[in-house]
């Protein structure tokens, strides 16, 4: 019901001088109102009306206090009204006032829930994977998930960002910065397990040290490549021929620094010498005084010299001297 009060209490009608109202405007409140915020103004809590629009004006804009944070509410009895409009320090010598009591102030909100958060930041982290040649597999999964956002009344805008980069062997962090109306309202941390899984070579039976690897020893697997050390192999035919430094259980996920490859040259082994003298090659007899694997620089014997020098394994049968 609304009651038509001149003054909210006897303090604020002391302030007024006795005048006579020639042209008032008047004023009547809301019992219940929503708001934007941050500020309460009296425009946003009542309707005017009157001649002077000027003045009416003003007093729309008088800020009676600071709205509540956004989803909750502030009510107003008249004497808080009227204290607020005493602070507010406005001129309301024309004015009648029909206040509704309570007055009711709901500050508008939207809410940002975590599953929001957690699909922006996870698209983005999808838009910065490199998926190469698109045989990786990546999967990425919340951690830990950010709780849910009450947000200003406003344009919703939204910015993710990494600030370490994509981690595969430890978790992502990713941070949503929310924007209302172009201007930062909060930052909200949001963590991933990114995974990639490849097709990996794995070792089909227990394989001796010193073996020769075949194609049948392996076969390819799916597995989370984030877990394994850099050098998994994924292509089986490059790995043909060479040779296991250690003994391999079956189900080893096959990686470069467990394989070599195989001696060509064995010590003692008769071989050739070749050098390149000013483009002419030149070819001797010599006597290998260490084994040796292609591209393994090992000391070698000249046999009609018996002069011992260190060259390039070539091929089962050839070592290579530098002339310079």
């Amino acid at each position: 019901m609304i009651k038509k009060i001149v003054l909210v209490f006897m303090t604020f009608f002391m302030l007024l001088p006795n005048l006579v109202i020639a042209s008032p405007i008047e004023i009547t409140t809301y019992d219940k109102v929503e708001i934007s915020g941050p500020d309460i103004l009296l425009g946003d809590i009542a309707t005017f009306s009157g001649e002077d629009a000027n003045r009416i004006y003003e007093l729309k804009q008088l800020k009676i206090g600071n709205a509540a944070n956004p989803g909750n509410s502030i009510v107003l009895t008249n004497e808080l009204l009227g204290a607020r409009l005493v602070g507010a320090g406005g001129d309301y010598t024309d004015v009648i006032w029909n206040v509704q009591q309570p007055i009711t102030i709901t500050t508008k909100s939207q809410m940002i829930t975590s599953q929001m958060l957690a699909e922006l930041a996870k698209s983005y982290i999808n838009e910065q994977v490199d998926f190469g040649n698109g045989a990786k597999e990546y999967h990425i999964d919340g951690i830990d998930l950010p709780n849910a956002v009450i947000a200003p009344d406003g344009k919703l805008t939204f910015e993710v960002k990494l600030p370490y980069g994509i981690k595969y062997n430890a978790p992502t962090n990713a941070m949503v910065n929310i924007y209302v109306n172009d201007r930062l309202y909060n930052k909200s941390n949001v963590r991933f397990k990114v995974r990639i899984y490849e097709q990996v070579a794995v070792v089909g039976q227990t394989l001796p040290a010193k073996h020769i690897v075949t194609k049948e020893d392996l076969h390819l697997e799916k597995l989370d490549t984030s877990k394994l050390k850099s050098g998994y192999i994924t292509d089986i035919d490059t790995v043909v021929g060479l040779e296991t430094r250690r003994t391999l259980q079956n189900g080893t996920p096959l990686n470069s620094y467990m394989l070599d490859k195989p001696i060509i040259i064995k010590q003692l082994a008769m071989i050739n010498i070749i050098s390149n003298v000013n483009g002419i090659v030149v070819k001797t007899s010599g006597q290998a005084l260490q084994e040796g694997r292609e591209g393994n620089v090992i000391r070698v014997k000249n046999i009609s010299s018996n002069k011992v020098v260190v060259g390039k394994v070539i091929d089962g049968s050839t070592v290579e001297i530098s002339t310079h």
